[in-house]
């Protein structure tokens, strides 16, 4: 079925409630776990009205900046005329796309980029970015179309320009993905990333094992100390050696800066510099929850 154009501006209010109406092509990466900036619990709230929106920041701004300009430089180098466009797809209507341009026969979509270094440098050497691959595939999707044109401008030299193909398969898998996350939306029951469940269950293997290692590896240690002879302070035998070591006790600090008359908070200026750890913990029940910051 061909898609349907929605006379819209993009980047106006009408544009976003209509665009929360649905699932753009570029919240296609989140969906899919590729998005660096959003996770699919994260889009679910924003599409249930319980999280705000992605706020503006310099990189965006930048990117609309540049898009117009890298829009026309690739017009001159390819001498084809690109229109931006705003589509919802004909088969599924809450699967959209806003287009950075369309060819007059609407055989060729163009997607147009002005990242950083890393994903420009990516581009520079003949890859596109593969958090950008959803994005792409559904904007073929629904413009029912076979190639694109992807665009890496970097504000000052001429445009890297990538040929990307339909991939079938993949727009197969992503559009049951779709599918199942709006049906989250609607329903009130909070998605589960499958690359997320994945690894979460390979965690928890891990994890079980871990904790059965620690039991094992204390009870042999255990059983190596009765064998030791009364009166000796180490041995080694069969590739092992086990001693007994002085351990000093633990200094309580509290009380050493108590004694000298010294606050507590005194030791605050000795810190070294904090760090942010990741910690991965189980928890007795399998729904998916988030703590994200918004910006």
């Amino acid at each position: 079925m061909a898609m349907k154009v929605v006379d819209l501006e993009q980047g106006t209010p009408q544009w976003l409630a209509w665009r929360r109406a649905g699932i753009g092509a570029s919240e296609a990466p989140v969906i899919m776990g590729l998005s660096p900036w959003c996770t699919p619990t994260l889009l679910w709230l924003r599409k249930r009205g319980l999280a705000p929106e992605q706020a503006s920041n310099p990189r965006m701004a930048r990117g609309h900046a540049l898009e117009p300009i890298a829009r026309k430089r690739y017009e001159l180098m390819r001498n084809e005329i690109m229109t931006p466009a705003i589509a919802e797809s004909g088969e599924f209507s809450f699967i959209r796309a806003s287009f950075d341009g369309l060819s007059l026969s609407g055989e060729l979509v163009l997607e147009i980029k002005c990242p950083g270094e890393r994903d420009h440098t990516t581009a520079l050497n003949g890859t596109v970015p593969q958090k950008y691959i959803p994005q792409i595939m559904q904007q073929l999707y629904v413009a029912e179309a076979d190639v694109c044109d992807y665009v890496s401008y970097d504000g000052i030299n001429d445009p890297v320009i990538l040929r990307v193909n339909r991939d079938q398969s993949y727009i197969d898998r992503l559009v049951d993905e779709l599918q199942r996350f709006w049906d989250c939306v609607h329903s009130g029951v909070q998605p589960t990333s499958q690359t997320w469940t994945v690894a979460a269950d390979r965690w928890l293997r891990a994890d079980k094992a871990l904790i059965a290692a620690k039991a094992a590896y204390a009870e042999a240690t255990d059983a190596l100390e009765v064998l030791m002879p009364p009166g000796v302070s180490w041995m080694a035998d069969n590739g092992v050696m086990a001693e007994y070591k002085p351990r000093a006790g633990t200094c309580d600090y509290d009380r050493l800066l108590a004694a000298h008359q010294v606050p507590l908070t005194a030791k605050d200026a000795y810190r070294k510099k904090s760090s942010r750890v990741f910690d991965v913990m189980p928890i007795p029940y399998s729904a998916a929850i988030t703590k994200a910051t918004l910006q």
